[in-house]
């Protein structure tokens, strides 16, 4: 008779050869969104912190092969770089055939494992303000202010690992530098993934009334890990009902 054991790691075998190999990590959005990742050749090759203009277009061209919009919107997506993986949040595109109507501003704040790296591309060096916390957290924060008109900012948090949790507020601004028309009134964060060997858009939100959205992210363990777990905890109980 075959054990559950063997059941679990033949499952697992089938689990894992099944899986696609461009697939990559999977990040948790909340507790509905999955993220796959894919990987983007000379992307945040530099040094730390450095996310230049050349890699920023090289995402955004990526996902303009694959027909996803990034102009006037926030897109948020796993990418798979040199300096491991990556959650980078992208603010408006680097292209846009928009008439100059002047900057527009966006406030974020961002937290991560002291263990990840942060990356950010903004052209007035806003995002100045940096916390390196007790906790084993750090914070990012500050104002992407750009020019609609053929500009946008990114930033990432790399080097992130399973079990990786994060969390980011955005905040629209009123007054000198709008938000508004800078992003979209409506569906201005887009959520994208890898899936059927292109990028996907896996769901769209926006700013609430207020002006503000949140959201928090875990990095989940690959499907090996997970395999292995599970019959790592199927191997203990069968143990501790023999004892």
């Amino acid at each position: 008779m075959r054990t559950l054991k063997q059941i679990a790691g033949w499952t697992c075998l089938l689990v894992m050869a099944s899986a696609p190999l461009a697939q990559g990590s999977t990040i948790l959005i909340g507790d509905h969104i999955y993220l796959d990742s894919f990987a983007i050749n000379g992307v945040l090759d530099n040094e730390p912190h450095q996310f230049t203009p050349s890699n920023l277009h090289l995402v955004h061209e990526s996902l303009a092969t694959s027909g996803i919009e990034t102009n006037a919107v926030i897109t948020v997506v796993p990418v798979e770089t040199e300096a491991g993986l990556a959650l980078m949040m992208l603010i408006d595109s680097p292209v846009s055939g928009e008439l100059d109507f002047g900057s527009a501003s966006l406030s974020m704040m961002t937290t991560a494992p002291e263990s990840a790296t942060w990356f950010v591309n903004d052209v007035n060096q806003d995002i100045t303000g940096h916390i390196d916390g007790s906790t084993g957290l750090q914070t990012s924060y500050g104002l992407f202010t750009w020019n609609p008109h053929g500009n946008g900012d990114g930033f990432a948090w790399a080097n992130l690992n399973a079990g990786d949790q994060l969390t980011t507020l955005f905040t629209a601004i009123n007054g000198q530098d709008p938000t508004f028309p800078g992003l979209n009134m409506y569906d201005n964060i887009q959520f994208v993934t890898w899936g059927n060997n292109d990028w996907e858009i896996a769901e769209t939100v926006e700013l609430n009334s207020g002006g503000t959205y949140s959201f928090t992210a875990l990095v989940l363990p690959g499907p090996g890990a997970l395999c292995l777990l599970g019959i790592a905890g199927l191997h203990g109980r069968r143990r501790r009902r023999n004892s």
